[in-house]
């Protein structure tokens, strides 16, 4: 019997899914054996003309096969098993096989590339002109205006005390392999730092500055009001931490501003650092704070101020990797005042003889140092003697806000320097917060009396050569000396050693910190002394491993690489040496670091 009012069949199509059609359409398809050949050895041909063009390259250039360099460490490991050297050579093998090694190798050849390195700032600089895209590390906001991406995450990201982002902190830096485990909460480190200087007789002044992203919003985007004064944005656990250090006994000064507007300037338009009237106003607040704390001086110093003009593209146009004749920024000038000590008729400089000890980071340092861009003698450092009106004692490492700094004051080298100590302020980027390791470091017992003599940071600058790349090794780099009496060398006799790379430091990419330079520091053992006295097995050697965003043959040694180095102490080297980003994973602070003056010969 027939159905008349049947419903009418629909059609097969209507019961798939997407993804059955697509699966469908595409076996449906049909590409003939002559353009399925043509298009494989066409994909073939791509992957295979950038490795090979590339090895062909560094053969021109009279250089090794880079991609080989991955099997470096078990040739050199077979080479010592033949010599009957079983456990060096097992201990190469296994730093051989190692992440961070592997990590280095990948990395190394990402850097090296040609393809990357011809392509990647053109397409950056279209992408950055006619686009406003950044990258990683650099967001374009209106007009032209540059932010520090790591800023941005600070303000917008979560809480710094929400447990689960601070695991997930300890996890990202596990995984990478990056060394030490990291403490991600600040407030051990600010609290254990306050007692060591309580216990000391110091009062201790934490000045966290602001980010960009902080006092330039209106900048940053449209959505921000422009026509009205807006609350000054902050982390959502900024109150509570603050709230949790001043319980305890912290004294945190805080110089933001409690609102912005659209027409003032507190930071550099393509830079991660502030302007030199903001600059200025913040020493002049700190330096308020602080004389409350010590008093007036007992022989006011005199200073005086020079105006001077200075010009740059920012440290963000360099992070955003463009080409070297870029056009999309144009230099940023202002105006700085060079602060002039009447007696010398010379910049100002640091006493470690101060009673006031001013640990810093670029923030400190960006108008100080002329390696910088910013001109020099006008920085905060500079700028807060003037308030005060006395000299200052400084310690300031770019990038060096968090811990380094700190750190510092662990070396048994400055115990007298702490014992003439009434106050520390302890500057550093806000953003830190959340995007450094606080780790714990233990401060050196202060040591009352004694003369500057017996604190060798002070000294005469010392010129070096400038270093060369290319060069085999023959380059500029720095360290520091064990702090024993007896492991310092007679100032006429060099310290020349011979030894082994026992442990190195992870030096950053180029351009991806707001800094240019770095040195690294090695841990390395003395195999002979060739010149000069030495009475410890180890030292610390400071290599320069980046200098103008190029890396330096020290930032790829490894263990048991073998070198000879002509050395001299760290802290009498030039400022500029001195106040440099420091790559440094040894955590040792009781060997006073030896600066590298010269490789080889």
């Amino acid at each position: 019997m027939s159905n008349d009012h049947a419903a009418p069949t629909r059609p097969v199509e209507s019961t798939l899914s997407q993804a059955e059609i697509d699966h469908a359409e595409l076996d449906a398809t049909e590409v003939s054996p002559k353009v399925a050949k043509l298009l494989s050895w066409a994909f073939v041909a791509v992957l295979a003309i950038v490795p090979l063009s590339q090895a062909g390259l560094e053969v021109t250039h009279r250089h090794g096969i880079q991609a080989m360099d991955v099997f470096a460490p078990f040739v050199s490991g077979a080479l010592k098993a033949m010599r009957g050297n079983w456990h060096a050579a097992r201990q190469t093998w296994a730093a051989g096989i190692q992440k961070s090694a592997l990590h280095g190798y990948e990395e190394s050849l990402e850097r090296e590339s040609w393809v990357k390195s011809f392509f990647q700032p053109r397409v950056q600089e279209l992408l950055t002109a006619y686009g406003g895209f950044g990258n990683d590390k650099t967001i374009v906001g209106r007009d032209h205006w540059l932010y520090y991406q790591p800023g941005w995450a600070y303000v917008v990201g979560p809480s710094m005390l929400d447990p689960d982002y601070m695991s997930l902190q300890v996890k990202k830096a596990v995984d990478k392999a990056e060394g030490a485990i990291p403490q991600p909460d600040p407030r051990p480190a600010i609290l254990e730092f306050n007692e060591q200087c309580k216990q000391a007789g110091i009062h201790l002044i934490v000045l966290p500055i602001p980010d960009k992203v902080m006092l330039q919003p209106q900048q940053l985007s449209r959505r921000v009001g422009q026509t009205t004064p807006v609350q000054v944005p902050n982390n959502s656990g900024y109150a509570a931490l603050v709230r949790d250090l001043t319980a305890k006994g912290v004294d945190v000064l805080d110089v933001a501003p409690s609102a912005v507007a659209s027409d003032e300037a507190r930071f550099l338009v393509q830079d991660t650092h502030w302007t030199p009237s903001f600059m200025q106003s913040v020493a002049g607040l700190t330096a308020a704070h602080t004389a409350g704390m010590v008093g007036a001086s007992a022989k006011p110093a005199k200073f005086q101020l020079v105006e001077r003009r200075v010009s740059r593209v920012g440290d963000l146009v360099d992070m955003l990797k463009l080409t070297a004749n870029q056009k999309v920024f144009e230099p940023q000038t202002v105006t700085v005042e060079e602060v002039i000590d009447e007696g010398t008729g010379r910049p100002v400089q640091a006493s470690p003889d101060a009673d006031i000890l001013l640990i810093g980071d670029s923030f400190t340092n960006i108008y100080s140092q002329a390696d910088l861009g910013w001109g020099a003698g006008a920085g905060f450092a500079e700028y807060l003697a003037y308030r005060l009106g006395r000299p200052l004692d400084v310690i300031a490492l770019n990038g060096g806000g968090a811990w380094r700094g700190r750190a510092e004051l662990a070396r048994s080298e400055n115990a007298r320097r702490l014992g003439r100590k009434k106050a520390i302020v302890y500057e550093f980027a806000i953003r830190d917060f959340t995007s450094e390791d606080w780790r714990v470091v233990p401060m050196v017992n202060p040591i009352a009396g004694g003369d500057s003599a017996d604190v060798p940071q002070v000294v005469q600058p010392v010129k070096q050569p400038a270093p060369n790349p290319a060069a085999s090794p023959k380059s500029e780099h720095s360290a520091t000396v064990n702090p024993r009496p007896e492991s310092s060398p007679p100032k006429d006799v060099p310290l020349v050693v011979t030894g082994t790379i026992l442990k190195t430091s992870k030096v950053p990419a180029p351009r991806t910190a707001p800094y240019k330079d770095c040195l690294t520091f090695i841990k390395i053992r003395v195999d002979n002394l060739v010149s000069g006295t030495y009475a410890d097995s180890e030292l610390i050697a400071a290599f320069w491993a980046m200098k103008d965003n190029e890396w330096l043959p020290a930032a790829s040694y490894a263990v048991g690489d073998k070198v000879r180095l002509t050395l001299m102490p760290l802290n009498k080297t030039e400022p500029q040496i001195r106040s440099m980003q420091r790559a440094d994973d040894l955590d040792d602070y009781t060997r006073q670091p030896l600066f590298v003056l010269q490789e080889g010969h």
